[in-house]
């Protein structure tokens, strides 16, 4: 079971409760971050465009990304 929200709180990914909890974050402030499903396994990626600097890693699991001022 998880859950998978995209909203103006940080990204990250929490898989220690009843059900994972994987949150894209913002799309309205940099950097960016989306959700990857692949096999059933979820990733939060940072997204980063041609025209930006390289993006950071992804957060570990159980990790929140901090913010950036």
């Amino acid at each position: 079971q998880a859950v998978c929200c995209g909203h103006t709180h940080l990204p990250g990914a929490f898989t220690d409760g009843v059900a994972a909890y994987y949150n894209s974050g913002c799309w309205t402030e940099r950097p960016c971050h989306y959700l990857a499903v692949h096999g059933g396994t979820v990733e939060v990626l940072p997204w980063h465009d041609a025209a930006e600097e390289p993006a950071a890693d992804p957060p570990a699991v159980g990790q929140a990304v901090p913010e950036v001022a």
